[in-house]
């Protein structure tokens, strides 16, 4: 045996005392002792054919018998140590695993009850805001509608107040049944705070699905979202 497998096992040893050892030292103890397994094996298997040689004196086959047993006992010793190793490394990777399920549950917490109190803190403001901004492009887009059905005389049709502030053309000429218009304000689904279950847009709600999306699709959507960099 070299010096650094003489070595090997104290590093065992201690090794295996340290409930805190990580999986990765583990392995690399496993490495070490598997290659130091087969040297103990080959001796051992060496010194028990030159304890029976015939050519031996009584005495130096009973010195050769001791070296044979003192040999078996290391390699088997060796081969004991590396099914600890593997068995501690199992349980080491499978405590590392829960420590980082336990990291990340913890992270995600901390950003859940962050994302809350910003929701308490802001939302019934932009609430109020959008309702706000809501009511009155309902109000003007009635009144729009109104006075295209019956203009002045030589006067243009008027565009939606959303597509008038946003740059394109909503006149009722413009309008392609067959195309979706541009996103909108008015399709929003405003959550009530107050109230979860019932939105405060739009009105009279029922519950219908028709819009919105699944739970699952939101995770998607999250997900892209947070893919993309907070770029939605």
């Amino acid at each position: 045996m070299t010096r650094k497998t003489n070595e090997l096992p104290e590093h065992i040893a201690a090794a295996l005392s340290d409930a805190a050892t990580p999986s990765a030292k583990l392995a690399d103890l496993i490495a070490q002792t598997e290659k130091a397994a087969a040297e103990t094996d080959a001796a051992a298997d060496e010194a028990k054919r030159s304890s029976l040689d015939p050519t031996l004196s009584q005495r130096s086959a009973e010195k050769a018998k001791l070296e044979a047993d003192k040999a078996l006992w290391a390699a088997e010793r060796m081969r004991t140590a590396l099914a600890s190793l593997q068995q501690r490394k199992d349980e080491r990777e499978a405590e590392e695993a829960e420590e980082a399920r336990r990291k990340r549950y913890e992270a995600a917490k901390a950003k859940r009850d962050a994302a809350a109190k910003l929701i308490r803190s802001e939302y019934p403001a932009a609430q109020e805001a959008l309702t706000k901004l809501i009511s009155a492009i309902a109000v003007a887009r009635v009144e729009v509608g109104q006075v295209n059905r019956d203009l002045p005389d030589g006067a243009a049709e008027l565009d939606a107040p959303e597509g008038h502030a946003f740059g394109y053309p909503q006149a009722p000429h413009n309008r392609n049944p067959s195309h979706l218009e541009p996103p909108q304000i008015l399709e929003m689904l405003v959550p009530d705070f107050k109230n979860p279950t019932q939105p405060v847009w739009p009105p009279r709600w029922n519950g219908g699905a028709q819009g919105r999306k699944f739970e699952q699709e939101l995770d998607q959507l999250a997900a892209s979202f947070v893919k993309n960099g907070g770029v939605a």
